[in-house]
C-alpha cells in the first residue's frame, strides 16, 4: 500500500467514525420525589482491584433550600452510604470537604437523627465530622472512602447525609434515597467512570481528516 492510500484511509476513518467511549462526569440527580432539600447526589468507583474500591459520594449543594426560616448557613455533620450486596471492611477515609483530618475513620455506624451510631458490621460506611463543615451554597461536597466488599458491589446504593446548626442540632430532613452507582451495572461490571480516554470534539475530527487528505494530495504532487 502506498503512502497516499494508508493517508487517505486514515482519513475517512477519522471522517466517518470514531470508536472511543466519552468520560463520563458524575451524574447528579434526586429521585422523584426524594427529599432533597434542592441538592442532587451523585456515587461512583473511583477506582478498584479485585473487592478493593474507592467509593466517592457527591453532594451539589446549588439548589439547598436551607433551613425553614429561610437560612442556610448549615455544617455538613455526617454522610452514609449502603450497599445490599455486600458487608463493607477496611474502611479508610480518602479525602473529603475542608481535609480528611477533620473527619473520623468510617465505621458500619446507622445514621440517624443524632449522627452515626455505634459501629455494627454491616453493609454501611458512616463518616462524621469531628468538626461540621460550614459550606456555602453552590458547593460540591465530595467524600471517598476506600474499603473491601465481601462480594462484587451491586449498581444500587443508599445514600443519606445530616446537617446540623450553629448549636449541632439536625436541621432539614435525612436524606435516605436509592441511587444509581455512576459506572457500575452490577458485580464485574463496575468500572470506573474515567476508563476510557475522552472523545475528541467533532471540529478537531473534522481539522485531523483534512490534514491527513491534503498529506495525501501533496503526496500524489510530488510523484
Amino acid at each position: 500500500m502506498t503512502r497516499q492510500s494508508i493517508l487517505l484511509a486514515a482519513a475517512a476513518a477519522v471522517l466517518t467514525g470514531w470508536t472511543g467511549t466519552a468520560a463520563a462526569a458524575p451524574i447528579y440527580t434526586c429521585p422523584a420525589g426524594g427529599n432533597c432539600d434542592g441538592q442532587t447526589f451523585a456515587a461512583w468507583i473511583q477506582s478498584q482491584s479485585g473487592l478493593d474500591y474507592v467509593i466517592a459520594f457527591s453532594i451539589d449543594t446549588s439548589g439547598y433550600k436551607g433551613r425553614a426560616d429561610g437560612s442556610a448557613g448549615d455544617y455538613a455533620s455526617d454522610i452514609q452510604f449502603k450497599f445490599s450486596s455486600a458487608d463493607l471492611t477496611n474502611l479508610a477515609l480518602v479525602s473529603a470537604p475542608s481535609a480528611s483530618a477533620n473527619w473520623y475513620t468510617p465505621t458500619n455506624g446507622q445514621l440517624n437523627a443524632d449522627g452515626c451510631g455505634a459501629p455494627l458490621k454491616g453493609k454501611q460506611v458512616c463518616v462524621e465530622a469531628i468538626n461540621p463543615y460550614l459550606f456555602t451554597v453552590g458547593d460540591i461536597l465530595t467524600w471517598e472512602v476506600s474499603l473491601t466488599a465481601a462480594a462484587p458491589l451491586s449498581s444500587s446504593i443508599h445514600l443519606k447525609y445530616r446537617y446540623v446548626d450553629d448549636d449541632g442540632e439536625k436541621v432539614s430532613g435525612l436524606l435516605s434515597e436509592d441511587f444509581t452507582l455512576d459506572g457500575c451495572s452490577g458485580g464485574a461490571d463496575c468500572l470506573r467512570r474515567d476508563d476510557h480516554p475522552p472523545v475528541p470534539e467533532p471540529a478537531s475530527l473534522v481539522l485531523l481528516g483534512s490534514g491527513l487528505i491534503g498529506a495525501a494530495y501533496r503526496a500524489r504532487r510530488r510523484k
